[in-house]
């Protein structure tokens, strides 16, 4: 907050959003008219086949042009960007670099373009299967409770303790439930299996 202070930036309804926001806005019914049409700037370390999926995922989502800039997987934060090698205009810049992302946002200012730290975003774009790992990654027409991956029992039975404080039940809580409770399961017994060295006990 101190920082803030220093920089003269003041929190408001205008600039301060919780981050699942990013994840539905990128994912979400209207993600058509971020990425549309646009040219866009990706900000990240990648390997070949990340490069390759982002490049696929954001020309399936109607971008018009697709340009990198990589920084380092661990010291982004230090890395110095050539902004002067990037073809302009730029409409959008997607970053994902960490904590690093902070200083990249700087170094980007100078395009004129809006800025977003996608961070997680980029890779389940990259790699659809990992939209199942976070929530507001998948939108409703896709969504299938069997996939997903980012609730444990623990976070089950938090969301159940308000639904029981407000009286409320829910259908969906128990399936997801019982997925989870199937899936933990399976692990455990791959666990054992492996740990038995191809025997399962008990």
């Amino acid at each position: 907050m101190r920082w803030l202070d220093r920089q003269g930036i003041e929190l408001t309804g205008n600039n301060y959003f919780p981050f699942y926001s990013v994840y539905a806005l990128m994912f979400g019914p209207n993600a058509g008219a971020l990425f549309g049409g646009r040219r866009i700037l990706v900000v990240t370390s990648t390997t070949p086949e990340k490069r390759k999926g982002l490049e696929l995922g954001l020309r399936r989502r109607g971008a018009r042009d697709v340009q990198y800039l990589e920084v380092s997987p661990t010291r982004a934060m230090f890395d110095r960007l050539d902004i002067g090698r990037i073809r302009r205009p730029v409409e959008l810049v997607l970053i994902g670099a960490g904590v690093g992302s902070a200083a990249v946002l700087g170094q980007v200012r100078s395009l004129g373009a809006v800025a977003i730290d996608a961070g997680f975003a980029l890779d389940a774009i990259a790699f659809p299967a990992k939209r199942w790992n976070r929530p507001y990654c998948v939108p409703d027409a896709e969504f299938d409770v069997r996939q997903i991956n980012f609730l444990g029992l623990e976070d089950i039975a938090m969301h159940r303790r308000i639904l029981v404080g407000r009286g409320e039940a829910s259908s969906l809580l128990n399936q997801i439930e019982s997925i989870v409770r199937a899936r933990t399961r399976q692990q455990q017994m791959a666990t054992r299996v492996e740990g038995g060295k191809g025997e399962v006990v008990g």
